[in-house]
Formats: C-alpha cells, structure tokens, sequence
C-alpha cells in the first residue's frame, strides 16, 4: 500500500554528513599538493644561442634593418651541422638533408644514425682542437621536434656545447 503525503505531514530529507566529505576533500588536496613536483617534469637543455646588438638609433626611421649586429656571438666550434627540410610537400618539416662543415671538408649524411656515427669519429679525431663545442644550423621550416633529435644525437656522440647559428635558408634575406 502506497501512502500519500498530506499537507501537514513533515518533508522528510536524508541527512548528509557534510564534515567527514570535507575533511576528506582537504586530505585530498594536501596529499595532491605535497606529492606534485612541476620541476620535475620539466626537461632542460643547455644551448648557446646567437646574440643579438642593442639598436642604437634615436628612432624608428634610423634603423637599417639590413645592417649585421653590432654584437656577435662566436661560438668557438670546430664543426657544424647543417640540417635541410624541403621547401614543400608532404616531406616539408621533416629531416631532408644533414651535413656537416669542417675545415677538412664538407660530409653529407642520409639520417640520424649517419650523423651520431660520423660525429663519434670526428669527436675522436687528433685535428678537431675543440672536442666539446658544436654549431648547428637548422633551416626555419624544419620541426622542433626534429631539431630536438639533432641536439639528443650531438650530445649523444659527446658534444656539451651545443650552439645555434642563424638559419641557412633566410641568410638570403627572405623566409
């Protein structure tokens, strides 16, 4: 038998701890903050980058915009790997060309795998002077995440110092 609500009977509510759900949320919350480490997650790598000169004109008007810096930075490197994507296609932003610079002469090289190799034997060669320093100069259409595994494969055959130069493809002028 089902009974019907009258109008002068009592609403009747479920009573809901709300204490216990707090003190709960709270511990929670402390355990989340005390156990995340944002440091942690992030990655760092150690590069030069080119400086840039200070502008020293009065105003807009005096500015040479073909001008070379007034300060440049030289990195002391022996060796420079010049990386190549194509200009177009469904290749564009990938790795198309590697090749590395040194005063014995130029080396191209098909992949990654080439390039770790070959640096390993030039790292290890009795002419290169500087051993810790290299120079990498990477076209402006080439991915991040490719020039990420350029870096990891120069650290990877023992280079610490890694720089960068500007890129190969707008030392005409235009992208």
């Amino acid at each position: 038998m089902s009974r019907k609500r009258r109008a002068g009977d009592p609403v009747l509510e479920p009573e809901l701890p709300v204490t216990p759900m707090l003190d709960m949320a709270f511990q929670l919350l402390a355990f989340f903050v005390m156990t995340y480490h944002p440091s942690a997650l992030e990655g760092q790598m150690e590069l030069n980058l080119p400086a840039t000169g200070e502008a020293k004109a009065q105003d807009q008007s005096q500015v040479d915009l073909k001008a070379q810096s007034d300060i440049e930075m030289e990195i002391p490197s022996e060796v420079t790997v010049v990386v190549s994507t194509q200009p177009s296609g469904p290749a564009q932003g990938m790795i198309s060309q590697i090749q590395v610079q040194q005063r014995e002469g130029n080396t191209t090289l098909g992949d990654l795998e080439a390039l770790g190799a070959h640096l390993k034997k030039v790292q290890t060669a009795a002419g290169l002077k500087n051993k810790e320093d290299i120079k990498i100069l990477a076209d402006s259409r080439l991915k991040w995440a490719m020039v990420v595994q350029v870096v990891d494969t120069c650290q990877r055959a023992g280079f610490k110092g890694i720089g960068f130069g500007p890129p190969p493809d707008l030392a005409g002028g235009t992208p």
